[in-house]
């Protein structure tokens, strides 16, 4: 059976964090054989841009120095890095600095990293669903030990995100865009296993302490759920926080697909929970309005699929005219003028311009079906008043 291990910790205070993170990782096998001296460790937190620790789009600050800390003391090498989809820096200091880790982990040995510097090259996919092989970050492939650091959220593309879907950022951009194109949810889904399965981390732990629900993994809203999880199955660690969350054993499609590849275990009965106990910390996120249209059953979702829709919406007053969602677009759809403008022809609804968004211009449209189903208004479903 897998193993997860399972801690409150209802608060971000940093000697509480670290306890609680030393407690889960303590005697995990994995740890034991990558944590020497000078071997090279790669942390990689969920870094969607540099966004504060408040908006809980990020791992937050004190997850990451608890497990920095633990591999300093080890005397490992170690590179704190990740590379968001389409990042507004050429350094990496001023990515972690703007989300806090790069303060926060100021007093230790550790390199903070932007994937891409380091290269890519392409690694075949073991019996793929949707992709053969994938560009991977040398960074994370030549890393003697890869711990992966999610972040408990929903997701519009995913429904939710967490230890395998974290692993995507180890990706290169250009693959990333290419595997958006897929479109439909089990498709990415399958992508994103196929991805996981070219470079599986050896140690995961989630910050779930504080999660986000809704219109995440950027526009969402921060849900307390006072839990800090850590398994050497990824697959098994978000079979556990899918249902903490209020997920169905088979909704999230990138969790199922990574357990049919034989990455991991996801049926609960064949998971052992170390610590405490699931059922103390279970809240029902809001759901992404993203995923309105998973489900109806196929010959419905055709007919409804002209009538049930949530797009992506620029705000004119908020853009500030970076270029970040026409460079991460898949399908070509965004021009810059005066500010982002959408082509409705060529969008294909994935939500990655939203996700880059630094200063968060662009919500949500949903036909007037949609609203009925899900709730919300026109412009923008569950809108935040600015």
């Amino acid at each position: 059976m897998s193993e997860v291990r399972l801690k409150a910790c209802d608060s971000y205070d940093q000697p509480l964090v670290s306890r609680v993170v030393r407690e889960v990782l303590s005697g995990m096998p994995a740890l034991a054989d990558g944590l020497k001296a000078g071997a090279r460790v790669l942390l990689k937190p969920n870094m969607i841009n540099a966004r504060p620790a408040q908006t809980a789009i990020c791992t937050h600050p004190t997850v990451v120095r608890a497990v920095a800390e633990v591999c300093c003391e080890a005397g490992c090498s170690v590179v704190i890095g990740d590379e968001p989809g389409y990042a507004l820096v050429s350094d990496a200091t001023q990515l972690f600095a703007g989300a806090g880790i790069a303060q926060a982990c100021e007093d230790l040995d550790v390199e903070f990293a932007l994937l891409k510097h380091g290269g890519y090259r392409s690694v075949p996919v073991p019996h793929p669903l949707r992709i053969p092989e994938v560009l991977i970050a040398n960074t994370a492939l030549d890393a003697d030990l890869v711990i992966n650091l999610p972040k408990c959220k929903t997701h519009q593309q995913t429904l939710l995100t967490g230890a395998i879907k974290n692993m995507f950022g180890a990706v290169a951009p250009r693959e990333r865009i290419r595997i958006h194109m897929l479109g439909t949810f089990n498709a990415f889904g399958e992508a994103i296993a196929d991805t996981f399965s070219a470079c599986v981390p050896q140690v995961n732990l989630m910050d779930a302490v504080v999660g986000m629900e809704g219109k995440g993994p950027s526009r969402g809203e921060p849900k307390q759920i006072g839990a800090i999880l850590a398994s050497e199955d990824a697959v098994a660690l978000d079979a556990v926080a899918q249902d903490m969350t209020g997920h169905g054993p088979d909704e999230v499609r990138v969790t199922t697909a990574a357990a049919e590849k034989g990455l991991g275990e996801c049926r609960l009965d064949h998971i052992e929970i170390a610590g405490d106990n699931p059922a103390d910390f279970r809240v029902a996120l809001k759901r992404p309005p993203g995923g309105v249209r998973r489900g109806f059953p196929r010959l419905v979702g055709r007919l409804l699929e002209g009538m049930v829709w949530v797009r992506p919406q620029v705000d004119p007053e908020l853009c500030i005219r970076c270029g970040a969602c026409a460079g991460i677009c898949p399908g070509e759809a965004i021009e810059i003028g005066g500010h982002a403008v959408i082509n409705r022809d060529k969008c294909i609804e994935c939500f990655c311009c939203q996700e880059v968004c630094p200063v968060d211009a662009i919500d949500t449209i949903s036909s007037w079906l949609a609203r009925k189903i899900i709730g919300g208004s026109p412009q923008g479903i569950g809108r935040t008043e600015r």
